[in-house]
């Protein structure tokens, strides 16, 4: 079975096929390899994920199509140059899908210089040879003989995998817009599957999980996200009740509207805070509406033999967790306007505690008002260690801290341009310990730039993020003076 994702590259296109074939770092034991199957290439400039230490690349196999490894960045440049053809457009959008306009209102666009397709491979149900093998016959049935490919074969993860760069101008002037359909990799990567005696994915449906790769990851990771959250809800709904009018009640009661007439097709839900309803049959083949059904029926059977419990293993309701002493804390703080605790109070809201390995509060249901603030919670739990470092409290700590930072970036960019002239005219002896001196400063330069994005990050969102607690409380002070009026009424 193998899966294929591809977009497009906006930037230099020889760092990518320097990563992709990046063999410095390779460690294999494997002998033997085939005439041109390996490649050692210079690893300066390549981009930081490549020199990331804990994703170092284990490089078998890097061949071309229609081009020459290691000269492919050239190739593809010769290749566009002599068609008198940059690249394909596509417009600039936002994380949210919307167009980026530029001063006068118009549309931005960007050049695809190349594009990067990945294919994984289920574990090792084939070898890094075959592996290598099938890329290269994906890349000419995918691309043909008019595009230049370089298909590069690695092992640095739990998977498989080959790499593809592909110039984005053909070799005759043709531009390659998307990379071709998804749909289109897709089939070819089947039929070779099936040729290969591997297992082939069972018809992925349109919509749901499968359209979104960021969305299939947060689930994973169980990170915060529209669909993990309706499953969450929709699956804890179901388990404590025996009727569709039980499930409907359950779901009134987290926050949900929903249309679920005999005579609709698809049964929709709406959490709160949403206006689009959303399609339960999106969220896997268990949640179709005869699955749905069926699913309440056997809890009817386990109750009518005792086997039933509907009031057990009920996930922990986000206003235990607001009404605890800390979150009354948090919160008082967060009022005063308090940078600092608006995000601990997030933090908490969303079930951990900011930490270098922070753990979220296992069978906690986060509020749907968090829901569309932060896709992240690596990102938020960061800014608060952050937060916390620096003591940044108010809105003139926050000014202070990134004017220091600033400063401090700029006077190390002056000693490693002292270092980098010394470099140039120092002994052999003692350009060792230059580098060593520059590639510090550069480490150091890196944290400083990598924690002024995080304090720019801090202040755009501040204000989106103390409206979702905002929400949040109203919500949370209303369901405490229902509870109040059910208890008065029953005494």
């Amino acid at each position: 079975m193998a899966i294929t994702k591809i977009w497009g590259v906006t930037k230099t296109v020889g760092k990518t096929v320097k990563y992709i074939a990046n063999e410095e770092k390779t460690q294999t034991d494997l002998k033997d390899l085939s005439e041109g199957a390996s490649i050692n290439q210079s690893i300066e400039d390549v981009i930081a994920y490549a020199s990331n230490a804990e994703k170092t690349e284990k490089c078998y196999y890097v061949n071309g199509v229609n081009c020459i490894p290691e000269l492919a960045s050239r190739e593809f440049v010769r290749c566009k140059r002599a068609n008198k053809k940059d690249g394909s457009k596509r417009q600039v959008r936002d994380k949210n899908g919307e167009p980026v306009l530029d001063e006068n209102g118009e549309k931005i666009y960007e050049t695809v210089q190349a594009y990067h397709c990945v294919m994984s491979f289920d574990g090792y149900e084939c070898s890094p040879e075959v592996a290598h093998e099938i890329g290269l016959e994906f890349a000419r049935r995918a691309w043909g003989d008019n595009y230049q490919v370089v298909v590069a074969t690695h092992l640095n993860t739990e998977n498989v995998h080959n790499h593809f760069v592909i110039n984005s101008v053909g070799m005759d002037g043709k531009l390659l817009h998307d990379g071709t359909t998804w749909w289109r990799l897709k089939q070819i990567t089947d039929e070779l599957c099936k040729e290969y005696g591997l297992s082939v994915v069972n018809e992925p449906k349109r919509g749901g999980e499968s359209r979104n790769w960021k969305v299939h990851d947060d689930n994973r990771s169980g990170e915060p996200t529209r669909y993990n959250h309706i499953k969450e809800v929709v699956d804890e709904a179901i388990a404590h009740s025996l009727s569709l009018e039980d499930f409907q009640k359950n779901l009134r009661q987290a926050g949900f509207r929903y249309r679920m007439g005999p005579n609709q097709k698809y049964w929709t839900v709406t959490p709160d805070g949403y206006e689009r309803p959303f399609r339960l049959y999106h969220l896997g083949s268990e949640y179709t509406n005869d699955a749905i059904q069926k699913r309440l029926d056997d809890n009817k059977y386990l109750n009518e033999h005792d086997l039933f419990d509907p009031n057990e293993n009920w996930s922990i309701d986000p206003l235990h967790v607001w009404c605890t002493d800390r979150a009354r804390r948090y919160r008082q703080q967060t009022r005063k306007g308090s940078y600092l605790y608006l995000w601990r109070y997030s933090c908490y809201m969303y079930g951990f505690r900011p930490a270098p390995n922070p753990v979220r509060q296992k069978g906690y249901r986060t509020p749907w008002q968090l829901h569309q603030n932060y896709s992240s919670l690596n990102k938020l739990n960061e800014e608060a260690i952050l937060l916390s470092a620096y003591d940044i409290e108010t809105f003139p700590q926050l000014c202070d801290f990134r004017n220091g930072k600033n400063e401090e970036l700029r006077q190390l960019e002056e000693v490693r341009k002292m270092y980098r002239k010394q470099l140039r005219s120092a002994p052999e002896s003692e350009q060792e310990k230059l580098r060593a001196k520059i590639a510090e400063t550069t480490s150091e330069m890196r944290e400083i730039r990598h924690e002024l994005l995080l304090i720019d990050d801090v202040d755009k969102r501040a204000g989106s993020l103390a409206e979702s607690l905002n929400n949040l409380d109203i919500e949370m002070e209303r369901q405490v003076q229902e509870r109040e009026r059910g208890r008065t009424a029953d005494g």
